[in-house]
């Protein structure tokens, strides 16, 4: 479920709602300068890999679905063994997790929850809710609360930045610690 406040312009993204991937909403909120494209996803712990590659392509249609919108995606993934801080996941590569987790990094998927979410006794508790953006130092003040009612996940109460600069068309950037440049040396010999 999506609340949006009455006094922000806010407009249903049908054909983002109505993809194949179950569980998703999605909007765009008007806002002075830039718009902002908002989708609130669960992915459930039974979840398909057909339906886990739904939603990363749900994903991929997102962040093109207009270069003057900035994103924000709330959700609960369901990705214990994903480390957003310490850039790792806990699983082998052809796992659902480390899928999930290179695909948002090569969507340059910003991820700013850094702290444990859901809590049962007599478990450990894990980080299985995730805030997405697009930029950088756009999420401000998350301040980690108590759950609502019988929930075992915290409530995240956070600032949304959007007294930023105005809107610019956005330019690719490139992970560049990422390049296998033991093989561009080698290729660049020939």
């Amino acid at each position: 479920m999506l609340y949006v406040k009455e006094e922000l312009r806010s407009y249903p993204i049908q054909h983002l709602t109505n993809e194949e991937f179950q569980d998703s909403v999605w909007c765009k909120i008007e806002s002075d300068g830039c718009p902002v494209i908002v989708g609130v996803c669960y992915r459930s712990t039974s979840s398909t890999r057909q339906n886990n590659d739904k939603l990363l392509e749900l994903f991929e249609k997102a962040t093109h679905q207009s270069p003057q919108s900035r994103l924000l995606i709330f959700g609960d993934f369901n990705y214990p063994e994903i480390d957003y801080v310490n850039y790792q996941v806990v699983s082998g590569p052809d796992i659902d997790a480390s899928i999930f987790f290179n695909r948002t990094n090569d969507l340059f998927l910003r991820q700013h929850i850094t702290e444990w979410t859901m809590s049962r006794q007599g478990q450990q508790p894990s980080l299985l809710d995730f805030v997405f953006t697009d930029e950088d130092n756009i999420m401000d003040e998350i301040v980690y609360l108590p759950p609502l009612g019988k929930s075992d996940h915290a409530c995240i109460d956070m600032k949304y930045i959007r007294e930023q600069q105005e809107c610019e068309v956005t330019q690719a950037t490139y992970d560049l610690w990422k390049g296998d440049y033991t093989k561009i040396r080698e290729v660049s010999r020939v």
